[in-house]
């Protein structure tokens, strides 16, 4: 699990930067990258399984009901389900509130639970 501590006055390049080190720090086989209040994320290369993660994880969606869900990205299980509308994609998370922060940070675990599951599948430790 990726965990990130909000105090709640955070920037939302504040908040991004926060969860992207928390990912990176999980070395969960992803990279996460800032730019602003935006982040990214992509596959490491040299990490076991790495070649079952092909892509960015741009399926990665919150919906406007609140719910979190994972959609699927090249190379990701395509049963996992979205719970948004179209174009709701991890690029358009407001992270400016500290809600949004945190619905952030429960989308990018469902997302890592997902990647860890599909390792685990390929035998990666």
């Amino acid at each position: 699990n990726v965990k990130v501590d909000m105090k709640g006055n955070e920037t939302a390049e504040q908040a991004a930067a926060k969860i992207a080190a928390a990912v990176n720090d999980a070395n969960v086989g992803i990279g996460a990258f800032s730019d602003g209040d935006t982040i990214s994320y992509v596959s490491k290369a040299g990490k076991d399984g790495s070649g079952a993660i092909t892509s960015a994880v741009s399926g990665v969606v919150i919906a406007d009901t609140g719910s979190t869900g994972v959609g699927t990205a090249a190379g990701v299980a395509p049963s996992a389900t979205a719970f948004a509308k179209t174009n709701d994609t991890v690029a358009k998370i407001d992270i400016s509130t500290a809600k949004g922060a945190q619905s952030a940070v429960l989308v990018i675990d469902e997302a890592i639970k997902q990647i860890d599951a599909q390792r685990a599948d390929l035998g990666a430790v």
